[in-house]
């Protein structure tokens, strides 16, 4: 049997043995919320346990081997058969888990025989795909990986890292056997020959440098000597090397440096054409060249957040062909199969694409990876669950089947801030801060934005529906002051009322949208009638207030100040409740329990924490979440409690009756 055909048989056979028990992104077998959790209670919250899981983490890695597709991601290996992405029954665990302390660095030898994940530790893990097992550590680095690449026959393996060194490790033995100074360049884009006989890696002058430029480096296994392989000089001061890419017969070379694309003939020395991308600041973030060397391919990130594409061009010419621009957010890497039938592509909206190469036409798409759940909203009937991130797009899943609905595209260059549900539960407000200041509203059935009347403002802090639905109030920085805006949805005039002119630190409406909470740096708590536009209560805790959090029926507020202090307030008579001890210094997100019995904490350190608020104490920390725990929410009956994250996955926590 072919040995390749021989590796992939396995890996199919492996796939058979994976446990089906969790969430699929895809699929519609599974409910985001199993049934038979009891209602998380003081008594029994130390029992909780994940119980579901949405997301597959953040995608940094993509490979192909043979005609299956590898996807590193930030919570492990993933391998799809490329004949079938349509179909929903992938397997709903890694083929291998995340590493401890994992890097955005991941890659499949294109035998499908290992997979290697780098640390933020500068060490690297190198598994074996047959038997899930990890078979050795690579240390030689000082710091985070930055990429890592297999050479075409899997004996060699090279990685960048941040102690301003690439290296090339030999796959057999787990030595290291060569490693070159790469000096400030902040990336070493590499890349091996075709038949894996020569390491080719390119380093840039640095920002301080006279001259601008790049060079691209070649270094013989056999002969372990060093060459140029191309050499560019410019009058520019500094250069971005972003991507490279050899042909498969070796003789072109494609490089992208400060916002252009270069194409080379190596044999000659010759630069054959370039494409200048200034104007429009296109990053070229991943290049691919076709086999049949035709085509050379850009997956491109354009800065101001106007123009993500796969770009196609003729290889001869220069000329693009074709701009595959239905993406949301950063295209990272593009790479065409080994008979070039197919060429793939992830991006930061989290999907997995692939089209033919004949017509450039999709054939399908995964969308089990995404980018991260830092905000969560339940609809009031608890159908739909919403997400919004750092990646500029808004994610609605179906409780019921945990399918995905179609993505809601904020067109922002900007992270989603805040979602908040219209009482019907067809509609759904976003938030933005950073970069831009700005709300959207969407009907999710269709997945088409409402036009709503626009308020330019400075900061956008909270938003949300009217408890009738008619109007969104918005509370935030308008012409130097701070401010309510009731804004009806019929096209009608807002309503405008100035609070103060001191920029709150947070300020959070409840759910229909009558009170308001502000907080600013010196402690100061306000709640003010949204309609009189008078404050009712003023609370002081000690030190600037970092966020609030109301409770589900606004009965209790909860206020986060610095070392994770906790102070929670009864709404009504302003009296403090509970001081509360977050276990963590560096707490980021709150959520009440539906009974106001206890509080749940996010952590940057991925962890959640569950308090009783009568005896103000921890009854569990919950582990699982590889980055910041963002977003925090229990559904209405209390059986289950949400937990969002930097990591790109929403997890459900409960008690199994």
């Amino acid at each position: 049997m072919n040995r390749r055909f021989f590796y992939v048989y396995l890996i199919l056979a492996i796939f058979t043995l994976v446990p089906t028990s969790g969430l699929q992104a895809q699929s519609g077998n599974h409910t985001l919320i199993p049934a038979g959790l009891s209602p998380i209670t003081p008594a029994n919250a130390a029992q909780m346990q994940q119980v579901a899981q949405l997301g597959k983490g953040r995608i940094f890695g993509l490979g192909w081997m043979d005609h299956h597709i590898g996807i590193a991601t930030s919570l492990g290996a993933w391998v799809y058969d490329a004949e079938n992405l349509a179909e929903s029954n992938w397997p709903n665990a890694p083929i291998i888990p995340a590493y401890t302390d994992q890097a955005d660095a991941g890659a499949f030898s294109p035998d499908g025989r290992f997979y290697a994940s780098g640390g933020m530790n500068g060490e690297i893990a190198l598994y074996d795909l047959m038997t899930h097992e990890q078979i050795a550590t690579l240390e030689g680095h000082t710091d985070a990986i930055l990429d890592v690449v297999f050479s075409p026959d899997g004996k060699l393996l090279a990685s960048d890292a941040r102690d301003a060194t690439v290296r090339v490790w030999d796959t057999a033995t787990f030595g290291e056997v060569a490693s070159f100074p790469k000096g400030e360049t902040l990336d070493a884009p590499m890349t091996f020959t075709p038949n894996s006989l020569s390491f080719i890696w390119g380093t840039s002058e640095s920002a301080t440098a006279e001259i601008g430029g790049y060079t691209i480096h070649a270094w013989n296994r056999k002969t372990s000597e060093e060459s140029v392989l191309v050499k560019r000089e410019t009058s520019q001061t500094g250069t971005y090397l972003s991507a490279l890419a050899l042909s498969q017969d070796g003789r072109y070379l494609a490089v992208g440096a400060n916002y252009e694309l270069h194409v080379w003939d190596v044999q000659t020395n010759e630069m054959l054409w370039t494409v200048d991308n200034h104007e429009e600041y296109l990053v070229n973030y991943s290049i691919a060249i076709s086999p049949d060397s035709q085509w050379v391919v850009s997956a491109t990130t354009d800065l101001g957040g106007l123009a993500e594409a796969v770009r196609i061009f003729d290889r001869a010419t220069g000329e693009l062909s074709k701009a595959l621009d239905d993406y949301a957010g950063v295209v990272n890497h593009v790479a065409f199969s080994a008979n070039g039938v197919w060429l793939a592509a992830t991006g930061y909206d989290g999907t997995l694409r692939l089209w033919d190469t004949a017509t450039f036409t999709e054939q399908g798409r995964v969308t089990g990876h995404y980018g991260a759940a830092d905000h969560l909203a339940l609809s009031a009937d608890e159908e739909l669950l919403a997400a919004g991130g750092f990646d500029h797009v808004v994610r609605v899943w179906d409780t019921a089947t945990s399918g995905e609905r179609p993505i809601l595209e904020s067109g922002w260059f900007a992270s989603i801030e805040g979602v908040a549900w219209h009482p019907n539960g067809l509609q759904l407000v976003a938030i933005a801060n950073h970069v831009v200041s700005d709300y959207k509203v969407w009907d999710t059935v269709t997945g088409t934005e409402m036009n709503v009347p626009v308020q330019n403002g400075d900061r956008v802090f909270s938003g949300v529906f009217s408890a009738d639905g008619t109007t969104i109030w918005l509370a935030m920085m308008q012409n130097g002051a701070f401010t309510v805006l009731q804004i009806p949805l019929d096209g009608g005039e807002a309503v405008t009322q100035t609070l103060v002119s001191a920029p709150p630190s947070a300020a959070l409406f409840t759910s229909d949208g009558r009170v308001l909470a502000s907080g600013d740096e010196a402690g100061t708590i306000h709640l003010w009638d949204t309609l009189s536009g008078k404050p009712t209560e003023v609370f002081l805790q000690d030190g600037p207030v970092k966020s609030l959090t109301f409770s589900p029926d606004a009965i209790l507020l909860a206020s986060l100040g610095n070392e994770g202090r906790i102070w929670i307030w009864d709404v009504a008579t302003g009296d403090l409740l509970a001081e509360l001890p977050a276990g963590t210094g560096n707490t980021v997100s709150m959520a009440f329990s539906p009974d106001n019995q206890l509080l749940a904490t996010g952590s940057a350190d991925g962890t959640v924490h569950v308090l009783d608020i009568a005896t103000q104490t921890e009854l569990i920390a919950l582990t699982g979440h590889l980055d910041d725990v963002t977003s925090l929410l229990f559904n209405a009956d209390g059986t289950a409690l949400l937990s969002g994250s930097f990591d790109s996955t929403v997890l459900v926590w409960g008690v199994r009756s």
